[in-house]
């Protein structure tokens, strides 16, 4: 379970409670401002995030034990979430248009599992150039050499 421990010793989980979280102590540079329709959109699109691709994947994708018929349902499912994905894609650098958010932060982490899943990607051009433009970031790309996966940065 994600968790993060605040400076004033509060313990939240959730990785959309905690992404908020970060993203309000950015500055707003990570989220956008209280009140506004970007947040709403932001906290749409971390929903989405959690409940269609990340609840979509995990455990079905993880577990060897998970039936052929039932990986099979999972991945028709998931390829109409990756086709949504795609399309929003097409139109938009990033999740919320221009700049890089948290919810970005989320949606590259998820999408990155597709190729130690043995999900294809390949029809989906847009989702494979946003993976290619995220995995560049600096920020990014130090983060997942941290964490020993700088070979798997991009499927």
């Amino acid at each position: 379970m994600p968790a993060l421990s605040t400076d004033d010793g509060e313990l939240l989980t959730e990785v959309g409670a905690i992404l908020q979280w970060i993203g309000e102590q950015s500055g707003h540079a990570l989220l956008p401002e209280p009140g506004t329709k970007e947040l709403r959109r932001a906290r749409e699109w971390l929903n989405f995030i959690a409940t269609e691709l990340h609840k979509g994947i995990s455990p079905w994708l993880f577990n060897d034990d998970t039936a052929e018929s039932t990986r099979a349902r999972v991945l028709a499912k998931l390829a109409t979430r990756l086709a949504h994905v795609d399309e929003h894609l097409r139109r938009n650098r990033f999740v919320l248009g221009d700049a890089f958010s948290v919810a970005d932060a989320y949606l590259f982490t998820i999408l990155n599992w597709a190729g130690g899943l043995q999900v294809e990607l390949s029809p989906y051009a847009s989702v494979r150039d946003y993976l290619h433009r995220v995995a560049s970031r600096p920020h990014v790309r130090a983060a997942m050499a941290s964490e020993g996966l700088i070979e798997a940065a991009v499927a």
